[in-house]
């Protein structure tokens, strides 16, 4: 379980205040969980992702994973037991073959593995990201939606409990879009104790989430099931949800989120236990000027229990394994060694041109 307890980043700016990034952001997330971090450009998404992966430190709060807080000065994350996945598929080469990628991959990030074995796990990564098909194709060749599951797949191969997404279905078609948060769907069901992030503007295909945390301008506005956002925020469509934001301060839709947090939690059963099958659920975010307060069952929904945690599964993230070792520097070394040979071949035109070097200029 992973969980957030006021977490806040603030960039220092030369001649002005300290720009306020993340802002007291607090939320739970339980294994077997899908978690969108919705929010509009800006709102702090990326930021969240990077202090979560260690690539930006925890200045003020604490991030807590399976019991134990992983600030980098007490207990950090282990290698291998995270995984993230960048926006801009920096860690793929398209030099390389989509097979060549992935065993590359497993060689360099897990320890003990023979060629072999590394080809066998390459093939089930191939097959489970639904990429058999373009195994032997140049990554350069690849489109987008390929490219998303192919960098899902190398953060993939050392099998890590948390995965970080940024922008993982954005930019690409409304099929795709389905299809890649189904594959997200999977990836968290796939391993116990798993937990998937994906940070995303992308307002289509919410219900695949088990919850939604909706982020502005670096605060927490909302945490709960996607099909309750219209309700909450008392916009029409979803397509509203942003304009909607945009007439109140983050910091009014804070404190309102803040007050209605506790029955909304108990109303989902996000987290706790002892509550009803089912539960009424009227509140909505209230506003002095152009909020229109939930009225009458026709306002009210029903909310079942689909992200509810069991014991069970509790007990279960607790007994899970630790995650691989790493390889040893060494074998990394003739990993990178290698790989990086294969792409100079396969680069004619600076082949050609370390060759000149080489004779035509002694």
């Amino acid at each position: 379980m992973l969980e957030l307890i006021n977490l806040s980043h603030h960039v220092q700016r030369r001649g002005a205040d300290p720009l306020t990034v993340l802002d007291h952001v607090s939320f739970t997330a339980p294994g077997g969980h899908l978690l969108a971090v919705l929010g509009a450009a800006g709102s702090g998404q990326t930021t969240l992702l990077n202090t979560l992966a260690g690539l930006s430190r925890v200045q003020s709060g604490a991030v807590v994973w399976r019991g134990r807080d992983v600030d980098v000065k007490k207990q950090p994350f282990l290698p291998n037991e995270i995984g993230y996945v960048s926006g801009d598929d920096s860690s793929l080469h398209d030099l390389l073959s989509v097979k060549e990628n992935i065993v590359s991959a497993l060689l360099l990030r897990v320890g003990g593995l023979t060629k072999h074995e590394a080809l066998v796990r390459a093939d089930k990564l191939m097959l489970f990201c639904g990429l058999e098909t373009v195994a032997g194709q140049r990554t350069a060749t690849l489109a987008r939606p390929m490219r998303r599951r192919l960098s899902l797949a190398l953060a993939l191969a050392p099998e890590p409990l948390l995965i970080m997404c940024d922008d993982f279905t954005d930019g690409t078609d409304p099929k795709s879009e389905r299809e890649l948060a189904a594959l997200l769907q999977l990836v968290a069901r796939e391993k116990p104790g798993r937990l998937v992030i994906n940070a995303t503007q992308d307002l289509a295909n919410l219900a695949t989430y088990s919850s939604v945390v909706v982020l502005h301008e670096g605060r927490v506005c909302f945490h709960g099931p996607g099909r309750a956002l219209t309700h909450y925020f008392s916009v029409p469509h979803i397509e509203d949800l942003y304009q909607r934001l945009a007439k109140r301060p983050s910091q009014r839709w804070q404190d309102s989120w803040n007050r209605h947090r506790d029955s909304y939690y108990a109303a989902f059963k996000l987290f706790v236990g002892g509550a009803t099958p089912e539960a009424d659920l009227g509140a909505a975010a209230d506003d002095e000027d152009d909020a229109r307060p939930a009225k009458g069952n026709g306002d009210r929904i029903r909310l079942s229990t689909s992200v509810a945690v069991s014991n069970e599964n509790k007990e279960e993230e607790e007994a899970l394994p630790p995650p691989p070792p790493r390889p040893g520097f060494g074998t990394q070394v003739q990993v990178l060694l290698a790989r990086r040979w294969t792409m100079f071949r396969r680069h004619r035109s600076r082949m050609w041109q370390q060759i000149a070097v080489l004779f035509g200029l002694p």
